[in-house]
């Protein structure tokens, strides 16, 4: 859906899983699309949403001893600065929600569906944008979890927008589609959109006989780190560091997720020297990160597609295997470099 208005029929998916305090429910922490969901939320999905709401939930715990709600926010907010980017520019809406219904914390994208800024929205709580026909299902599985019945509910709903504009389907159709080729915790393009865009670069590279250049990337150590920091810690970090990458390189390249803590990054119309350079920018701008747990560094093999090449599939497996060669042997060589693959 575009982000000017929703038809305000639409059907919602939700998913909240509660903040536990004590063995006492805090809050709930919330996930809301506005895409259909025959087949609910992903896996993927209910597991980063009940390892944001433990996180909360510990921050919580902490601060509870000293019996100063003021405080306890002030660190709440400090602790989802861990999660800012992840939280703050999914592509679905997501809010932290009071017992009471009252919205906590809410991010660009539900500001954006339901037609309301910020500061509205903390205003009010989420039983006023409910549609009066789903807000009595809704309260009956809230309330579930607070007695302790739930661990977390699903539900899909309608949701009243503040303006209550229409939007043509075409443009209903045009924001479905960018969601499904959007990797939902970066906002980065997913593997098979990448995939997408390299076949149409290829083909251009092709037909004009300009040189290209693919890179891949990995995070050094990813592993050890969520580890050692925790996975919502990792997640956070995963969307700095795609952030970066596309600030870094700016409109010189397509930065897409490959999958887990690897990069897929496409440099058209870019021969081996000059992509050299943009892959060591880029590295360097990873290594000068701050406000991480830890810092971070990245290894990168660039596979380079000299005019000729690429008018194929036996071209095309073959540029991704010099670039995954290449960043192998950056790995094997110690880590934090730029490795280009010889042909």
């Amino acid at each position: 859906m575009p982000t000017s208005s929703i038809p305000a029929g639409a059907f919602w998916a939700y998913i909240a899983a509660p903040v536990w305090v004590k063995e006492r429910i805090y809050g709930t922490l919330a996930f809301m699309d506005a895409r259909p969901r025959p087949e609910g939320f992903g896996s993927g999905e209910v597991e980063f949403l009940e390892m944001m709401a433990t996180a909360l939930g510990r921050v919580v715990e902490r601060d509870l001893a000293e019996r100063d709600r003021p405080l306890t926010e002030k660190r709440l907010d400090t602790a989802a600065r861990l999660f800012g980017t992840a939280f703050d520019q999914a592509p679905i809406g997501m809010a932290l929600v009071a017992p009471d219904g009252r919205f906590l914390k809410v991010n660009r994208a539900l500001c954006r569906i339901c037609g309301y800024d910020e500061t509205e929205l903390l205003a009010i709580d989420f039983q006023q944008i409910t549609d009066p026909d789903h807000l009595q299902s809704d309260l009956a599985l809230l309330r579930a979890v607070l007695r302790g019945e739930r661990t977390d509910y699903r539900i899909e709903k309608r949701h009243i927008r503040k303006n209550g504009r229409r939007t043509e389907v075409e443009q209903a159709n045009h924001r479905l589609e960018r969601l499904a080729a959007t990797d939902p915790l970066t906002g980065l393009a997913n593997r098979r959109a990448f995939m997408a865009q390299f076949e149409n670069a290829l083909d251009r590279h092709a037909a004009t006989g300009r040189s290209l250049c693919l890179l891949l990337i990995d995070i050094d150590h990813f592993k050890a780190f969520n580890d050692r920091f925790g996975h919502p810690a990792g997640d956070a970090t995963l969307s700095r560091v795609a952030a970066a990458m596309t600030g870094s390189l700016g409109e010189n390249g397509i930065v897409a997720r490959h999958g887990g803590e690897e990069f897929a990054v496409l440099l058209p119309e870019t021969d081996p020297e000059a992509g050299y350079a943009l892959a060591e920018r880029l590295r360097c701008d990873i290594a000068r990160l701050r406000d991480l747990p830890a810092p971070v560094t990245i290894s990168i093999g660039l596979g380079p597609c000299p005019p000729g090449s690429g008018q194929d599939d036996i071209a095309r497996a073959e540029l991704i295997a010099l670039a995954d060669r290449a960043l192998y042997a950056a790995k094997a060589a110690g880590r934090n470099r730029v490795v280009t693959a010889r042909r």
